[in-house]
């Protein structure tokens, strides 16, 4: 999910990004992204780990 996120963000921009993208984009399914907070902890996390 989080390459997923840097991918989109390079394609588009952040205020674009959608939690239906990223998880379309990482072939995983929209519950698995409420491990995060937030859209902006989320992106926080891809950068800092990418």
């Amino acid at each position: 999910m989080l390459q997923a996120t840097l991918d989109l963000m390079w394609q588009s921009s952040y205020g674009t990004l959608t939690i239906d993208a990223i998880c379309e984009r990482a072939g995983v399914k929209k519950g698995c992204y409420y491990f995060f907070k937030s859209k902006s902890e989320h992106v926080t996390e891809a950068i800092l780990d990418g």
